[in-house]
């Protein structure tokens, strides 16, 4: 937990230090009060990022699904929201012998505001190339990533995913947003 402190309430916590009493002026008590109030009353929420891997030239076929999950608390630090991933290869993976594996999800960065938390993961894949249906042996295999920022607004709980951006991929595989 930060502590942010407003400039007229460092001045009356001087004075305070001084031997003297002074009120908090309205405006810095209410807002040190309403801040860690809105935060605990905000729910936590999950954001999926969900991507398709497929072929980069037509019919433009996906081969699999991944799903990265963030559940986002106002009132956690940003490091402690759990994540997630799944990763499924379809049936057109399999017949191609397009193989999705190991999916993950990594915090690279935290940060907070007045107003918002957020974290910037690193969702990575592995991406096998083998002969179909028998998944053996694959003649390369590729890791790829994604990378995503998390935010949450402290006085709504409202979440957001931004910035998404991926490494680059195996030529002939691109990343889609749609099924």
């Amino acid at each position: 937990m930060r502590i942010r402190c407003v400039p007229s309430l460092l001045a009356a916590l001087v004075a305070l230090g001084a031997g003297g009493v002074t009120a908090l002026p309205a405006a810095a008590a209410s807002s040190a009060a309403a801040s860690p109030t809105a935060e605990a009353k905000a729910p936590c929420k999950t954001e999926h990022l969900k991507r398709y891997p497929g072929d980069s030239t037509p019919p433009r076929w996906r081969y699999g699904a991944l799903d990265y999950s963030v559940t986002a608390c106002p009132s956690q630090d940003p490091a402690d929201w759990a994540s997630g991933a799944t990763w499924e290869t379809n049936k057109v993976g399999l017949s191609n012998g397009i193989f999705l594996d190991s999916a993950r999800v990594q915090v690279l960065q935290t940060d907070e505001d007045a107003r918002t938390k957020s974290a910037t993961y690193d969702g990575s894949f592995v991406v096998k190339s083998c002969i179909p249906v028998v998944e053996w042996p694959c003649g390369r295999t590729y890791r790829e990533h994604v990378f995503f920022t998390v935010t949450v607004d402290k006085a709504t709980g409202a979440v957001r995913t931004e910035r998404v951006s991926h490494s680059m991929l195996p030529p002939g595989l691109s990343l889609y947003t749609t099924p």
